[in-house]
């Protein structure tokens, strides 16, 4: 395979691969808004006396794995978080002071579905989500342009070929 057919085939594998991330966030963004606003609307709203952070290392860094609550005499896992350590060290252990998890903290669950609880702020966050992201459709619209490109490349391609072809066989 000679150099410009690798280079146009890496492309179009960044390509799909840009379109299929846009749409995998467009999904992800689609669920989280849906829980959000269906915790706000109908969901049991409590504070939560006892907050636990598990933070852990990852390649970008550390980040917040889960975040385990105590109300009503339950211990529970947030269902989604944001992710930020702020600054908390890798370990289980009380959010530090003045972060999005530290206690008090206002939580948001459904009573014949426990397992679905967000924080207040998280739930308001995800429910403010736009319909698609900034990310989401930059991804789409610059995958799907160059693989538009690469189509009419090819087609132009083979026209050109197939041209010369029946140039030269007459």
């Amino acid at each position: 395979m000679d150099a410009v057919a690798r280079w146009v085939s890496g492309l179009g594998v960044f390509a799909v691969i840009a379109v299929v991330f846009g749409v995998v966030s467009i999904v992800d963004d689609h669920q989280r808004r849906a829980v959000g606003r269906d915790l706000l609307a109908s969901g049991t709203r409590t504070v939560a006396t006892d907050v636990v952070v598990h933070v852990t290392t990852g390649r970008s860094g550390d980040y917040l794995n889960t975040v385990d609550v105590v109300f009503d005499g339950r211990r529970l896992s947030l269902s989604d978080n944001v992710g930020d350590a702020e600054g908390n060290d890798v370990g289980e252990h009380a959010p530090n002071a003045g972060t999005r998890y530290a206690a008090p903290l206002p939580v948001v669950y459904k009573r014949d579905d426990p397992g679905r609880l967000l924080a207040v702020a998280d739930a308001e966050e995800f429910a403010a989500y736009p319909n698609v992201s900034g990310f989401a459709a930059g991804a789409i619209a610059l995958g799907g342009t160059v693989m538009i490109g690469l189509g009419v490349a090819w087609l132009v391609a083979g026209r050109r070929s197939a041209r010369a072809r029946h140039l030269a066989g007459s």
